[in-house]
């Protein structure tokens, strides 16, 4: 099943203020991070983790709002097995894994759907503004 958003809002979390300087626009459900003081969304490989999730759109240039923590739902990247609280890593700008070597878990894993081998997930946002966790 495919979100009609990258990371889709379920229950809200705190909020701060950032100033989007990614060279475009940011969409809300985009998880972006800081690429040497520019904003870039995340991808595979992710060894720097996220700063949370635009919460609305906004243009390059401008103000907007990133969630830091709450409840979001994210499509799987291929079949895996989730364990209930597992960390949650990035596979693309718009899904989740189970990570590899050096990557920054982004969350931790709430609920699955279907429990085995989970098409989306529920997970609770784990912003670089929190200790983050390095895959093994």
């Amino acid at each position: 099943m495919a979100l009609d958003r990258d990371f889709r809002v379920l229950v809200p979390g705190r909020q701060v203020p950032f100033y989007n300087n990614s060279g475009g626009a940011l969409e809300e459900g985009d998880m972006v991070y800081d690429n040497s003081g520019t904003i870039a969304k995340v991808a595979d490989s992710n060894t720097v983790g996220c700063l949370g999730i635009v919460a609305a759109y906004v243009a390059n240039g401008e103000t907007g709002v990133l969630y830091i923590d709450g409840l979001f739902e994210a499509t799987v990247a291929g079949t895996i097995n989730f364990a209930p609280h597992a960390p949650v890593y990035t596979a693309s700008s718009s899904t989740v894994d189970d990570g590899s070597a050096s990557d920054k878990c982004v969350g931790y894993v709430m609920e699955t759907d279907p429990p085995s081998g989970a098409s989306t997930i529920k997970f609770w946002l784990y912003s670089t503004l929190h200790l983050q966790t390095t895959h093994a």
